[in-house]
């Protein structure tokens, strides 16, 4: 064959194959998947720290260590909280239920106190299970003991109900664990001692002696643009409207899409999403009210400081959850230092929150507070005879945050609650002083 021919040959191959692959080009269609644009708008994120779980958002506000007819606990929260989490991640087996007359305390052992009544369908998702419970009681307990199997180096756990009719218990077999909690427990070294306030209501235990802590008198903070928040919580945000006339000397505006309503009020430091429904309101468990909850506030990014559950109401479909500063709980009258969300329908009917975000802190000094005696000794003897000792639910140390345009100012001091309400002590003097308007 002539090399001519050779050439010419080839050169039919290649423009048969340049055509081929140009009518390939042609006819090929990429396989994209089609992106949800409503999604994506809907993205937000509001500056959070991240997202919280049910076994992070729930944390007790004591941790009290009873041993030989005293009462020790940890004065640094962040301690508390370590030993805490390893509760956490103790195995428990051996899940029973029954009924009691009363619970028998024990001469050692340890007691967690939650700060509101937890329902006992949330202790597997807070504590960890080697076996699977097919059902909770129905009942919720806001406190939970620790004592010592000395023969078998375990760890005894009880529930008990609100009521004090019935009770949980499981069992930690591990000796490492049993030794970590009685190394605490009889050393003491690393503890505090408590005070006991008994006056007929719940048994409530704070630090017998002065705490010092610091007073933040200006934190600078930064706002959460509102409009994020209707990106957030509208299905359309492009059907929002803005009301300029609801501008009024008390700073609030006022967005709706017709059928929704948000008002942000304290000059952009704070809101309130309302979205009406039905009256057939349908309600979830606990768990499934906390669960929608905190994946709503995940969904925006809106842990915006350390926040804790403060309460859960399954039958009004209410979840509420506190700020926490340095590890102390934050109280302000005007709500500004809690979430507050309502649930119907398995949807979100209301959301109340601050639109503002803590930064560095401008101006810082140290405080010592009254001791848990002498707060003793007040409300025993200096309270104004209107308040009755059995209805004190709770005594703690928190900061009282004060907004201003720009800052906070937040300034330890001792809380009482009372009738679900809580107050500032302030003055702790007999005769003198009072408590102040209730919060939250």
């Amino acid at each position: 064959m002539k090399l001519e021919t050779i050439k010419t040959f080839v050169l039919i191959i290649l423009i048969a194959l340049s055509l081929l692959l140009t009518f390939g080009l042609w006819n090929y269609q990429p396989n994209y998947e089609t992106q949800n644009l409503s999604s994506v708008i809907n993205e937000v994120d509001i500056g959070g720290g991240g997202d919280e779980t049910k076994s992070t958002i729930v944390e007790p506000n004591e941790i009290i260590f009873h041993a030989d007819n005293q009462h020790f606990g940890y004065t640094d929260p962040d301690d508390r909280l370590s030993l805490y989490q390893d509760m956490q991640a103790w195995e428990m087996t051996n899940f029973e239920t029954s009924e009691t007359d009363g619970r028998i305390d024990q001469n050692d052992e340890v007691e967690v106190i939650f700060p509101d009544d937890l329902p006992m369908e949330m202790v597997n998702r807070i504590f960890t299970f080697n076996e699977e419970i097919e059902e909770f009681p129905s009942w919720s307990f806001d406190r939970m003991y620790f004592s010592f199997e000395e023969d078998t180096t375990s760890i005894s756990v009880e529930f008990v109900s609100i009521d004090g009719r019935q009770q949980a218990s499981a069992v930690i077999n591990a000796s490492d664990h049993y030794e970590q909690l009685w190394n605490a427990i009889t050393s003491t070294e690393e503890l505090s001692e408590f005070v006991l306030f008994d006056e007929g209501g719940p048994p409530i235990y704070i630090p017998s002696d002065s705490v010092t802590m610091e007073q933040k008198s200006a934190v600078a903070i930064s706002g959460i643009s509102p409009n994020n928040m209707v990106n957030a919580l509208f299905p359309n945000p492009s059907l929002v409207s803005e009301s300029n006339t609801s501008i009024t000397d008390s700073g609030e505006t006022y967005y709706s899409d017709a059928q929704r309503g948000m008002t942000v009020g304290q000059y952009g430091g704070s809101m309130e999403y309302i979205n009406p429904q039905s009256s057939d309101a349908e309600r979830g468990t606990a768990v499934e009210l906390l669960e929608s909850s905190i994946l709503n506030i995940n969904e925006h990014n809106g842990w915006t400081e350390d926040y804790k559950l403060a309460g859960l109401q399954a039958s009004a479909g209410n979840v509420n959850y506190r700020m926490y500063y340095l590890g102390y709980p934050v109280f302000n009258n005007a709500g500004l230092a809690t979430i507050e969300q309502e649930w119907q329908n398995q949807t979100l009917t209301k959301y109340t929150r601050s639109l503002f975000r803590l930064n560095d802190t401008l101006d810082s000094h140290a405080v010592d507070l009254p001791s848990g005696s002498e707060v003793i000794y007040f409300l025993q003897n200096g309270l104004s005879p209107n308040y009755e000792l059995e209805n004190i639910q709770g005594l703690e140390i928190g900061y009282r945050m004060t907004v201003n345009r720009d800052y906070v100012s937040l300034e330890p001091t001792w809380y009482m609650k009372y009738n679900e309400g809580w107050y500032v002590i302030n003055d702790i003097a007999p005769g003198e002083g009072g408590l102040e308007d209730g919060l939250e």
